[in-house]
C-alpha cells in the first residue's frame, strides 16, 4: 500500500536533518467509527505517478482528486484491531478480530507473539 507524504530537507547547525510526514484526509466510511482522518493512498501507478510528478509545482485538481477518502470498490482496505485477551511467552494468543464494519469476534483467531 502506497500512501501520500511530504518530505524536506534542511542543515540547522551544520547538521542535516530529513523530516517527513504522511498526508491525510477525511476517513471513509468503512474507517470513521474507529478514527475520523486516514492516510491517503495512492491505489493505482497514476495516482502514485500524478503525485510523485516534479514538474507541477502547484497545487492541480488532479492532487485534489488524490486527496480524498478511499473509495475503491473493487479493492476494499481490509483491517484488523486486536485485544489481547491472554499473553504467555513464546505461545500464542487470542484475539478480537474486526473487520470493515463488523464488530465480532472471530472464533479461534490465534496469532503467534515473539518477545
Amino acid at each position: 500500500m502506497l500512501m501520500a507524504g511530504l518530505y524536506d530537507h534542511a542543515t540547522i547547525n551544520g547538521q542535516s536533518l530529513w523530516t517527513f510526514s504522511i498526508v491525510t484526509t477525511d476517513a471513509c466510511p468503512d474507517f470513521n467509527w474507529l478514527h475520523d482522518r486516514q492516510p491517503v493512498i495512492l491505489s493505482t501507478q497514476e495516482a502514485l505517478e500524478t503525485w510523485l510528478d516534479p514538474s507541477t509545482q502547484s497545487w492541480t485538481p488532479a492532487l485534489t482528486k488524490l486527496v480524498q477518502p478511499y473509495s475503491d470498490q473493487d479493492h476494499p482496505l481490509e483491517w484488523c484491531v486486536c485485544l489481547v485477551f491472554r499473553v504467555i511467552n513464546y505461545q500464542l494468543i487470542t484475539v478480537l478480530k474486526l473487520s470493515g464494519s463488523e464488530r465480532s469476534r472471530q472464533s479461534g483467531d490465534r496469532i503467534p507473539v515473539l518477545y
